[in-house]
């Protein structure tokens, strides 16, 4: 059995149990993975893309997979710029570099992915891919915190990825 590197991270659909597998041997995957064996096999096989797929597989058109998947993005932007101007305000640890420039980036990389789905630009699949694992860093960076405004944050990154 070959080894699914990092594909589950990107195509999950919200069960929650992919997001920090790494390697996952096709033999041994939970069932609750089987949604993105399934994914994973249509995308390979059909050469589709992973706007298509999420829009079969949750009975939407594809327009309005598009349409939410851009919401998401532009909902993720705005609540990351207002929280990084938030943060800076308040300094000490909520303005340390690290944490600052993960929510610099996933900002950057959610206006980056709507705009690309937008104008139907040919590397959208592998910008929004980015963006996910973008928007997981910074939901993870964001979760240290116990403010409700970071934990808004949190969850708004989560949602776009």
């Amino acid at each position: 059995m070959q080894f699914l590197n990092g594909w589950f991270c990107g195509l999950r659909s919200g069960c929650g149990c992919c997001t920090s597998c790494l390697r996952l041997c096709l033999s041994v995957l939970p069932s609750c993975c089987c949604l993105h064996v399934i994914t994973y096999l249509l995308k390979k096989r059909l050469d589709t893309s992973f706007l298509e797929v999420q829009f079969m597989q949750m009975g939407m058109s594809k327009s309005e997979v598009a349409q939410k998947c851009i919401t998401d993005c532009l909902d993720c932007y705005r609540t990351c710029a207002e929280t990084t101007a938030q943060c800076l305000k308040m300094g000490g640890e909520h303005a340390e570099a690290k944490h600052i420039t993960v929510m610099n980036a996933c900002a950057d990389a959610c206006v980056m992915s709507a705009d690309y789905m937008l104008r139907d630009v040919e590397f959208q699949n592998e910008m929004c891919n980015l963006c996910s694992q973008i928007c997981d860093s910074c939901a993870q960076s964001c979760e240290k915190f116990s403010d409700d405004f970071m934990k808004r944050c949190a969850q708004t990154c989560r949602k776009c990825a």
